[in-house]
């Protein structure tokens, strides 16, 4: 099946499987800024930055966040904790992927899982529980 895109060409639609193989491998006519390390397109660690909140975590990082900046009588800005929608998905997802391409993934973005104190491992652990 083919998908046209923004540029009115057809792209055929590729499954999540191969999708993540190819993005894997070094090979440069895969390669495409969606999917480059953030360390290569930014340089975050030339900003001293006094906080990095999770998206996923938003909720639960900012009561901390607003104690250590000393903003109080503010909670009517602080979201509510809930589950997110995607993560069902998402474990479905990558349960469909091969140990060896989740490695070849780890080994690509470990920069950025480190950069951003993320667990590869942590999460590898969590798809096998799901």
């Amino acid at each position: 099946m083919l998908h046209e895109g923004s540029d009115n060409r057809s792209y055929p639609i590729v499954p999540f499987p191969a999708f993540i193989k190819a993005v894997g491998t070094n090979r440069t006519e895969w390669q495409d800024p969606h999917w480059q390390l953030i360390s290569d397109l930014c340089a975050p660690c030339q900003i001293d930055y006094d906080f990095i909140i999770h998206t996923e975590t938003i909720a639960e990082d900012y009561p901390l966040f607003f104690r250590k900046a000393g903003i109080t009588g503010r909670e009517d800005l602080l979201p509510e904790v809930r589950q997110r929608k995607g993560d069902n998905l998402f474990w479905k997802f990558y349960k469909q992927i091969p140990i060896d391409d989740l490695w070849r993934i780890k080994e690509k973005f470990k920069a950025d899982y480190d950069m951003f104190a993320y667990s590869f491992n942590d999460d590898i652990l969590r798809l096998f529980g799901h």
